[in-house]
């Protein structure tokens, strides 16, 4: 019974593709501007002149082959209009593979044509190479861009452009294949390309929350706690792969012995600076003005450090930053047990307050250790 069955599809499947391999893909594209993508986003030959000027912008931020990206972001979706396509839509990319090999196109071109879907579903592989990574980054941000811009935003259950698989994706392949990328500046560019008569702009904000909120339930899923992403969200940082290892050195320095200590004070630091907001100005702390020893102990510790952790900060090596800020737990602990930061002596106090702003500026080359919970 199922051979009677399977028998004639594969003869169709035969059929469509010996008459497809008679058309070059390139002869497709004319047919798509009567595609439509979405009513007011215009055509899917819209769409591939968007995601092709985004690609490219993502080709050169990490080093893929423009050329090629540009002629695989052209090709993009050409298959949607072979009859193999139009009767087997599962297909889809993976015929364009095929119909690009058959026709010689460059071998990154047609493993990009299908690599674009990757990942199709959760945990599924990624696009192997850059060319690839650049042309399926760009081609979900724009529909993730496009559909934000016309007000389809997803709520509760309803996402029928799948937005949110699309918003996860991108994080996956912008940290999973370590992309040093600008999220929000992507988000731009994608706008930037949308239809005159739609405000993409407005949108931006919105849209790059959207993703990131998507990036706390990926850590989440890594076992990275609420309170370690919150003491990252509070930086408003807008590269998900430096957030990522930003992310794994703050929940490997909450287990070190000085965390409790180093967490309670920052705590204090930062009551103490929000109180003082509009007092004090930036000032440089004065060592002539350091009174008792505490004060003395932990300014000569943070000055120990200051080349340290301007070195390592070049280098993003942020668990190394963290491990060298423990040795400012004792200091710190000794400090406000023997020192009154509110001295009566402005002088005094504003120095007082300029070195726990030095400390707290150091901490936050990395998180908000403040908002750590024990």
């Amino acid at each position: 019974g199922n051979e009677r069955v399977i028998r004639p599809r594969f003869a169709d499947a035969e059929f469509f593709w010996n008459e497809d391999k008679k058309k070059p893909l390139e002869s497709y594209l004319t047919s798509l501007e009567n595609v439509v993508f979405q009513t007011k986003l215009g055509s899917q030959a819209d769409k591939i002149n968007r995601v092709k000027t985004l690609a490219t912008a993502i080709a050169k931020e990490i080093n893929a082959d423009s050329e090629i990206v540009a002629r695989a972001a052209r090709l993009n979706k050409a298959d949607l209009i072979s009859d193999m396509v139009q009767e087997f839509p599962a297909l889809q990319g993976t015929m364009a593979r095929y119909y690009a090999n058959f026709q010689g196109e460059n071998a990154i071109v047609a493993d990009s044509l299908e690599q674009v879907y990757w990942p199709r579903f959760a945990g599924d592989k990624l696009p192997e190479t850059k060319e690839a990574q650049a042309l399926g980054l760009a081609e979900r941000l724009d529909t993730i861009v496009g559909i934000f811009s016309i007000g389809e935003i997803p709520t509760g259950s309803r996402d029928p452009y799948g937005l949110r698989r699309n918003a996860l994706a991108v994080l996956r392949i912008l940290i999973e294949e370590k992309l040093n990328l600008d999220l929000l500046k992507l988000i731009e560019i994608s706008a930037s390309t949308m239809p005159a008569s739609i405000d993409a702009n407005k949108s931006v904000a919105t849209i790059f929350t959207y993703i990131f909120d998507r990036l706390r339930a990926y850590s989440s899923d890594l076992g990275v706690s609420s309170d370690v992403f919150a003491s990252i969200s509070e930086l408003k940082l807008t590269n998900p792969l430096d957030i990522y290892h930003r992310l794994l050195a703050v929940s490997s320095f909450k287990a070190l012995a000085e965390a409790g200590t180093l967490i309670e004070t920052n705590k204090r630091i930062h009551n103490i600076l929000n109180n003082n907001k509009g007092e004090v100005v930036a000032v440089e702390v004065k060592e002539s003005l350091l009174e008792n020893d505490s004060e003395k102990a932990l300014f000569t510790a943070s000055r120990e450090l200051q080349g340290k952790i301007a070195g390592l900060v070049a280098e993003k090596d942020y668990q190394a930053i963290l491990v060298a800020l423990t040795n400012l737990a004792a200091p710190l602990a000794a400090f406000f047990t023997d020192t009154m930061v509110m001295a009566d002596n402005l002088e005094v106090r504003h120095n007082r307050i300029a070195l726990l702003t030095e400390i707290r500026d150091y901490f936050e080359t990395v998180a908000d250790i403040s908002k750590l919970q024990l």
